[in-house]
């Protein structure tokens, strides 16, 4: 349901934000002019992020409005939100008994409501549901290229040839991405449309733009240009996503 949405959109970023670091050290490589720093760009490494959905053992409350990133594995345990927790729940461990309604009744009694609203992130319980799952965004270290690539550019004594090399199979790693990217869209597409079947009230159009409200948010509150590119870019699939809906009700 909306936990796959999420997720699917939280990769979504990911994978961007892999195309633009792939696109920054393929400029690198078109500008090395030296033996040593070419080198240097054939040996180096790069940090991949990946999001994994992880069983908490337990439900919880959170608003299908604001969280916006996945836990950072650097601050949060598999079952547990640290303070600083970008998507800390509203109300771990829920004592309700679970339910798979979002914006149910039984969320004015979460210890987490007063009146009708949350009084930790001020939406109202309509936009409240239960989870048993956290996206956990994890980091790992790899060589850019791998051993094999490396041995034979290192034992070709041509720089040119290597800067060719080295520029032809980042393109290849950013079309890969880029195939990834596609990916995730049609997936995203295809769970908006099977709840839709599933639940027939499901207001998708409601739910994307609510997507896109908080991607306008985060592009707004973000000072670096790349990052703001790479919200952009998401926001324009998911308006896309709207169009072709629209376009199918319409042609129906």
């Amino acid at each position: 349901g909306k936990a796959d949405v999420t997720f699917i959109r939280n990769s979504m970023k990911i994978l961007l934000d892999e195309e633009e670091v792939l696109k920054k050290k393929q400029n690198e490589a078109r500008n090395s002019e030296s033996p040593e720093e070419i080198e240097r760009l054939i040996n180096q490494k790069r940090i991949v992020s990946y999001v994994q959905q992880v069983d908490t053992g337990h439900h919880s409350t959170v608003c299908t409005r604001c969280v916006k990133k996945p836990c950072d594995s650097n601050v949060c345990t598999n079952s547990e939100c640290g303070p600083s927790c970008p998507s800390r729940p509203c109300h771990a461990d829920c004592s309700l008994d679970y339910t798979i309604t979002s914006g149910a009744e039984i969320f004015k009694s979460c210890a987490a409501i007063t009146g009708i609203k949350c009084k930790y992130c001020k939406c109202s319980f309509l936009h409240h549901a239960h989870t048993k799952l956290k996206q956990m965004k994890k980091t790992t270290e790899v060589y850019v290229f791998s051993e094999e690539q490396r041995k034979q550019m290192l034992e070709e004594s041509d720089s040119a040839k290597n800067r060719e090399r080295m520029i032809k199979d980042l393109q290849g790693k950013i079309d890969g991405v880029r195939r990834d990217i596609e990916k995730k869209r049609t997936e995203l597409q295809s769970k908006l449309d099977k709840m839709k079947v599933l639940c027939p009230y499901f207001d998708y159009r409601s739910e994307l733009s609510c997507a896109i409200s908080l991607l306008e948010e985060q592009k707004q509150a973000t000072l670096v240009v790349q990052e703001r590119d790479v919200l952009a870019k998401i926001s324009d699939i998911f308006k896309k996503m709207m169009n072709e809906f629209d376009k199918a009700l319409t042609d129906c």
